[in-house]
């Protein structure tokens, strides 16, 4: 099946989504279908960076991805010109579904609409707007449980929930000595890793920083490995550390790393933080945190915050949960996955992009 896929993205080398649009359109090829990705900012120059191969077609636009109107709208006219020869069109862009939707249904190939929010859920649209974008798609599938509820509760049909997933092949063969000696770590530290974004207001590390800080009061050779983020984002951070009274060890910012480096640091340590706010629908609801499937795949223990998106993504797996924003719970979570000693074995193919690709292609409507 040909499979045109639209998403007007600049491939930020820093953003999750396009590594998962990339491992998927992979797995996707790998199962047969012909995929092209439309491509508004350089795909390949993401891929580059991160080591990742590029086994799809994709068809280059002149037009830059900074959301400015008519390159947005370019664009999307561009993208209509590579959709009219695919047996099947898929996007996340619900921007593309209006544009869809001004056009004759017999114009386009079927549609599938991977949703990462409802947008009526986050006030970016009113529901009456939102539910006329989603009656475009032939198939509507959700990237997590909380999404597919609250488009439910508009009176959307969701074929399936299909959460993110872990590249296998970036998982590390090396023994955790061996990589904490490649990576100048104490072979006896205890140590806990967050790989991902450090912005404000999606994960709360600062908790996680004052945590640290009684953490180590009770537990020796503690230190906390972040990875991701911006200078700014860092120097923040930093700032926390300094008042938690934390020696630079203690917790130590790698910043953004490519995704081999990424794996070596979570292979390389013995329990991954998800530390999701509780406030924000888009992080406590909508959510299907990267990290959590990379952290199980590597074999880490994990402890994460007590909310829908975390809760509905993991059922019998090593995960220790905690009452977000409580510095006292996160504190003893972390004591206790510390404690726990090595976790059990998980079944590393269900959370694989071969595994998400195979959902996908389920669901895929008859050309």
């Amino acid at each position: 099946m040909d499979i045109a896929y639209v998403y007007y993205s600049a491939f930020d080398p820093r953003a999750a989504h396009a590594n998962q649009l990339v491992h998927t359109c992979n797995a996707l090829v790998a199962l047969g279908h012909d995929v092209t990705v439309v491509c508004a900012g350089d795909i390949h120059a993401y891929a580059r960076t991160h080591g990742l191969p590029v086994d799809f077609e994709t068809v280059e636009t002149p037009f830059g991805a900074d959301r400015r109107a008519h390159d947005r709208v370019a664009y999307y006219l561009r993208a209509l010109a590579a959709t009219a020869r695919a047996d099947v069109v898929f996007t996340r862009d619900i921007s593309f579904l209006r544009v869809l939707g001004a056009l004759p249904a017999w114009s386009y190939p079927p549609v599938v609409y991977e949703a990462h929010k409802s947008y009526a859920g986050v006030g970016s649209l009113d529901a009456d707007e939102e539910r006329a974008r989603l009656a475009v798609p032939d198939v509507t599938i959700a990237i997590s449980h909380g999404v597919a509820a609250d488009l439910r509760d508009l009176g959307v049909e969701v074929a399936a929930i299909v959460p993110d997933a872990a590249d296998l092949s970036q998982v590390p063969d090396r023994s955790k000595a061996e990589l904490r000696e490649e990576l100048g770590l104490d072979r006896d530290a205890r140590v806990l890793v967050y790989a991902g974004s450090l912005a404000a207001g999606k994960n709360d590390l600062e908790g996680v920083i004052a945590s640290v800080a009684r953490l180590r009061e009770r537990v020796e050779g503690v230190r906390f490995l972040v990875l991701g983020g911006d200078d700014e984002a860092i120097e923040r951070l930093r700032g926390v550390r300094e008042t938690a009274g934390l020696p630079a060890e203690a917790v130590s910012f790698e910043g953004y790393r490519p995704q081999s480096d990424v794996f070596r640091y979570l292979a390389a340590a013995d329990v991954g933080v998800v530390p999701l706010v509780a406030d924000d629908p888009r992080a406590a609801v909508y959510t299907s945190p990267l990290k959590l499937y990379e952290y199980l795949v590597c074999g880490l223990r994990m402890v994460a915050s007590d909310v829908p998106a975390i809760t509905a993504a993991v059922d019998d797996e090593p995960v220790t949960l905690y009452e977000p924003g409580d510095v006292d719970a996160l504190t003893d979570a972390l004591a206790a996955a510390l404690s726990a000693g090595d976790p059990p074995e998980v079944d590393r193919d269900r959370y694989s992009y071969r595994g998400r690709a195979a959902a996908i292609d389920a669901v895929l409507p008859d050309a």
